[in-house]
């Protein structure tokens, strides 16, 4: 498909700038920054004129401008996609105010906390998290509370349980309305921040161990920060279960932290019980 030009773009290249003064031309002066413009000559292959160029002040806004309209365009796609990013009832709740401290869970919420409050550094930086620990203890609740955060500050966010995210995607080829595979996994990819929450407890096979390193490698290209959630005790099992070559790509990539609480939801279920007997 050939690349779609602006006649900007056209103009540019089908244009000369002489930048030679002129002297008997009156110089413009910003009325925002007060930077003197000076006229310049823009030759075309069929005319000549003297024009005034932006402001360099000018320029950035206008950068500034396109930058905020390509990202709130990027957002509304991958809304579309996710709806609510993913985080349903339950998890579009998690913050870190409403976070419940628990013994062993002390690190972990600090970590997740700090990698918030650097996010503009991740943003450029690409590096994510994976937070390792048993099943209960809090980690989607980390996770989900930075997607919350990220929202609220309109950043295009996604939150993905791994096996619910399998089985859209298997639909996907049943449910021709809908979007496609690719839709789906380039929204993935195209997300500021994406949680992949859960992961290993979705049924393995090379498809599965396929999709995920499609997502995990086009994010590490284009350095896009991921944070991985799973109830592995142990880098190997972790390693073995998504394949060596995403693993290597979140290796290089990610911070690794181990939530060391025990299930929040068996201890809470031992208590009710202890009320009711």
């Amino acid at each position: 498909m050939d690349e779609v030009k602006s006649i900007g773009d056209i103009l540019r290249e089908k244009t000369i700038i002489q930048t030679s003064s002129y002297d008997d031309l009156e110089i413009h002066i910003c009325p925002r920054c007060g930077q003197d413009i000076k006229p310049v000559k823009a030759v075309f292959e069929w005319f000549g004129r003297v024009v005034y160029p932006i402001c360099d002040c000018e320029a950035r806004e206008l950068d500034r401008a396109r930058e905020e309209f390509w990202q709130r365009s990027k957002r509304q796609r991958i809304e579309r996609l996710f709806s609510l990013s993913g985080l349903g009832p339950r998890f579009s709740e998690c913050t870190f105010d409403n976070w419940i401290p628990r013994r062993g869970s002390e690190k972990a919420f600090d970590a997740v906390k700090a990698y918030l409050d650097r996010w503009p550094e991740q943003m450029k930086t690409g590096e994510g998290l994976v937070l390792l620990g048993t099943y209960g203890n809090g980690k989607s609740h980390l996770a989900a509370a930075v997607v919350n955060a990220l929202v609220s500050q309109e950043y295009a966010a996604v939150f993905q349980p791994v096996t619910r995210l399998m089985y859209r995607v298997n639909a996907s080829y049943r449910d021709e309305r809908g979007p496609s595979e690719a839709e789906i996994i380039n929204g993935l990819i195209d997300a500021d921040l994406l949680v992949l929450d859960d992961i290993g407890a979705e049924k393995w096979s090379e498809k599965v161990e396929e999709r995920l390193y499609a997502i995990i490698d086009g994010r590490y290209w284009g350095k896009k920060p991921t944070i991985l959630t799973g109830n592995f005790l142990d880098l190997k099992s972790l390693e073995a279960h998504i394949g060596g070559r995403a693993f290597d790509r979140i290796a290089e990539t990610c911070i690794f932290i181990e939530n060391m609480a025990t299930s929040f939801r068996k201890e809470r279920a031992r208590a009710r019980l202890r009320r009711e007997v």
